[in-house]
């Protein structure tokens, strides 16, 4: 009798530890849309909609807000495709991304055709054309910068005022320039129709050589 009660002394507490592990595994979930509209033939997703590993948001326009309890926030705009290989690893073939990552979720990884950008604290844009460049811009914090398919290319770590491309050859060039309608701001964020009415029509400057990543 002592014996058995042990058994179910030690079974009980391995479903008791079972459920706590459950409760505190990361989840994510679609927590608010803006003229969302999903491509024909896709999995649509509604505002508090659960998202699993495996599963591909594939946005024909419109934006996406999705919260993962870990500490990530991020904001997706369409056209775009982004694949959740696992809930601290997201893949982005195409479209506009911006994303605010708390101190839990440090190691949060964004990989891309072109690049593999890997969180280290920090908020940050990503801007992705499938067939011609990666564009990365941080905010806040630092994030580090691998380029895919290219040999063994030094990292990139990339500080707060700093922004890169990476072009299909595999080539880094400065991005001097931070456009509204080419990256989204950080989470939060106000979501409005684009100024039709700038004064200012662009900014640049003549550093050209890869001195700096500053924009």
């Amino acid at each position: 009798a002592m014996a058995a009660s042990v058994l179910l002394l030690i079974a009980g507490a391995q479903w008791l530890a079972g459920i706590a592990a459950s409760s505190e595994a990361p989840t994510a979930r679609v927590v608010n849309l803006s003229g969302a509209q999903w491509v024909s033939g896709a999995k649509e997703y509604g505002q508090w909609s659960t998202i699993v590993s495996g599963d591909v948001l594939e946005l024909r326009e419109g934006m996406v807000n999705v919260f993962i309890s870990s500490g990530v926030d991020m904001l997706i705009e369409g056209p775009a495709e982004v694949r959740f290989d696992s809930l601290d690893r997201v893949v982005v073939s195409e479209g506009q991304l911006a994303a605010r990552v708390g101190p839990d979720a440090i190691g949060f990884s964004i990989e891309t055709t072109h690049a593999n950008v890997i969180d280290r604290g920090t908020s940050f844009g990503i801007s992705v054309n499938r067939s011609e460049q990666t564009d990365v811009v941080v905010y806040d914090g630092i994030v580090d910068l691998d380029v895919v398919g290219h040999g063994q290319k030094p990292r990139r770590r990339l500080a707060a005022g700093e922004a890169l491309r990476v072009d299909n050859r595999g080539d880094l060039s400065r991005i001097n320039s931070i456009r509204a309608d080419e990256f989204l701001p950080p989470p939060p964020a106000h979501i409005s129709p684009n100024r039709r009415d700038a004064v200012i029509e662009s900014v640049s400057d003549n550093i050209r050589l890869l001195d700096t990543a500053k924009y």
